[in-house]
């Protein structure tokens, strides 16, 4: 845990560093027109592990467990904005790589395995709605629609190793930008995700699911077109 924080407060003070150095070039300018950039920042997943069939854990003196995970994510996103005074409202788009903790697992005692699964990446669609509150500072909120991929891994049986599952869900949150000049802006984002109920049956021929919901808080640099 200590690791992710560490990381966290690194991007932030590199995107604090990038609006200190970049500053001095110019003015800032308005908020409509295309943009593109990168961001970091740090993810938690929660889970509750789903037996679909309600026999496997009462069979099989099977542990199911709800999975708490911590990640990095390092991405990047792409939008455009149109501005009416005041008001600004887009569109963006991002995706993220994830790498961080296991999602979620079961333990069986009479088949002496456990499954995990770990994020692998998330993307978004999204509708962003923001108030300027000078020339060069807006706060915004945004909500789409947002998409997640897990790979999983039975621990101690490699035969399921590396299986895909794809979760479509929502995505909403509240963030601040910061005009550094014309061209180059910060941006510090948090959001919330949940994601529809995926199933799948094990070698044993049980019915599992898992409802993931995941908590993000980024931040970055957009370069203005």
């Amino acid at each position: 845990m200590n690791l992710f924080k560490t990381a966290l407060f690194a991007v932030i003070c590199v995107v604090a560093a990038s609006t200190s150095s970049l500053a001095a070039k110019g003015s800032a300018g308005g908020w409509g027109g295309a943009y593109a950039g990168l961001s970091a920042g740090y993810l938690q997943d929660s889970s509750a592990l789903i037996d679909i069939d309600g026999n496997y854990s009462a069979d099989n003196n099977a542990d199911m467990a709800d999975g708490i995970g911590n990640n990095l994510e390092f991405g990047g996103q792409a939008g455009y904005n149109w501005q009416d005074g005041r008001l600004v409202y887009g569109f963006e788009a991002d995706a993220f790589g994830v790498t961080g903790e296991s999602l979620l697992g079961y333990d069986s005692d009479e088949f002496d395995r456990a499954l995990g699964q770990t994020i692998d990446t998330t993307a978004s669609l999204r509708a962003r709605l923001g108030v300027t509150v000078d020339n060069d500072y807006m706060i915004y909120g945004t909500g789409g629609v947002a998409t997640l991929q897990t790979v999983s891994s039975h621990l101690d049986n490699s035969e399921y190793d590396g299986a895909q599952r794809h979760y479509l869900g929502w995505t909403a949150g509240l963030g601040a930008e910061k005009k550094i000049n014309s061209s180059y802006s910060a941006k510090f984002e948090g959001r919330w995700s949940e994601f529809g109920a995926q199933k799948w049956t094990d070698g044993a021929n049980e019915e599992f699911g898992a409802d993931p919901q995941t908590f993000a808080i980024s931040a970055g640099v957009n370069y203005h077109f």
